[in-house]
C-alpha cells in the first residue's frame, strides 16, 4: 500500500476493471506487472504512456450493449490528496453504468491541457469532479485549450487567489462549497482559508454552501448534495 501511497505524488490514471478490462487496457506485460505489484487494490497506472489508453478508449466505443462505456468520469484531487485520499476514496467507490472512471492530482494541469482535446473527438460525455486546488488548476486547463466539451464540471470548495473566468464548451458547472471555515478549525479548514476559499463563483450555474460540521475534506457529503452527481449515478 505504501507503494501505491508513493504515486499518488504524481498524476496517474486508474481504470478498475469493473469498467474497463485491464486486459483491454494495457498494451504490454511490463505495464500490467506495474500495476500488480504497486497498486493491485486500486489498479493505478502512471500517466505517462497516454497513446495506449487513448486507443483502450476509442476501443470502448465499439463495444456491445449492455458493456458499451458512454460517459468518462474525472477524479482530480486537492493539493493534500496525496496524503488524505479523500477525492481518492470517493473515486475509488464510485461507480456508475455505462461509465469508467479516471483519477488524478491536483498538478495535472498540463497533463490536462495535452489529452482533453484527444478524448473530446471520441464523443464520450465527461464529467469532472474537482476539488480545492485541483478545481482551480483545471479551470486553468480548459481555459487553455481552444474548445471544451464538458457535460459537467462540479467544483468541491474550490480554492484559489488568481482571477477565474468561465471557460467555454461546459454545459453544467456546479460548485459546492463550504460556508464558513472559521466555524470549525480543523486542519482541511485552515488549508482552505490559506489557499484562498472560493466559497460562491457567479461564473457558475449553481452554487450551494453547506454549514459546520461539514469541513473542506467532506468530499462524500459534498457530493451527496450535488444534482449533477445525482443524476450521474441514477441514470439508466
Amino acid at each position: 500500500m505504501w507503494r501505491c501511497f508513493e504515486y499518488l505524488y504524481k498524476p496517474i490514471f486508474v481504470f478498475p476493471p469493473c469498467f474497463l478490462p485491464l486486459t483491454q487496457i494495457l498494451q504490454s506485460t511490463q505495464n500490467l506487472n506495474y500495476i500488480q505489484s504497486h497498486a493491485l487494490n486500486a489498479q493505478c497506472l502512471d500517466s505517462v504512456d497516454l497513446d495506449s489508453h487513448l486507443d483502450s478508449l476509442d476501443s470502448m466505443q465499439n463495444l456491445d450493449s449492455p458493456n458499451k462505456v458512454q460517459h468518462i468520469v474525472i477524479f482530480i484531487g486537492g493539493f493534500m490528496d496525496s496524503i488524505h485520499q479523500c477525492v481518492f476514496k470517493n473515486f475509488l467507490s464510485f461507480r456508475a453504468k455505462g461509465a469508467i472512471k479516471l483519477y488524478s492530482t491536483y498538478d495535472s494541469t498540463q497533463l490536462w491541457v495535452q489529452l482533453l482535446p484527444r478524448i473530446y473527438p471520441l464523443r464520450y460525455s465527461l464529467t469532472i469532479i474537482a476539488h480545492s486546488w485541483g478545481a482551480n488548476n483545471i479551470i486553468k486547463a480548459f481555459c487553455a485549450i481552444d474548445s471544451n466539451h464538458i457535460r459537467a464540471l462540479i467544483t468541491l470548495d474550490p480554492v484559489g487567489r488568481n482571477a477565474i473566468h468561465r471557460p467555454q464548451g461546459i454545459e453544467f458547472w456546479e460548485n459546492l462549497y463550504i460556508q464558513d471555515h472559521l466555524k470549525h478549525l480543523n486542519r482541511p479548514n485552515i488549508s482552505a482559508l490559506i489557499g484562498g476559499a472560493r466559497k460562491s463563483i457567479p461564473l457558475a450555474d449553481s452554487n450551494t454552501a453547506l454549514c459546520a460540521p461539514f469541513h473542506h475534506a467532506s468530499i462524500r457529503e459534498m457530493l451527496r448534495h450535488s444534482k449533477a452527481f445525482d443524476t450521474l449515478i441514477t441514470q439508466k
